[in-house]
């Protein structure tokens, strides 16, 4: 199983980004369960193999 976190940004200190970050530190990946987490700001080049979701952050940035 593969699990990816695509971020907007650098999420400001919250309660909810420590625990996910517990959380991605709890499993640990090997055969069975890759789990990778990329942010638009820093890593740009990934979210081109998700166009829904790069068409998602464009709308939001449209409206806000």
């Amino acid at each position: 199983m593969k699990i990816e976190l695509l971020e907007e940004d650098i999420p400001e200190f919250s309660n909810e980004m420590m625990i996910l970050t517990q959380v991605f530190a709890t499993f640990k990946c090997g055969e069975d369960l890759q789990m990778a987490r990329y942010n638009f700001k820093n890593q740009p080049e990934i979210f081109q193999n998700y166009p829904q979701v790069t068409q998602m952050l464009e709308k939001r940035m449209f409206y806000l």
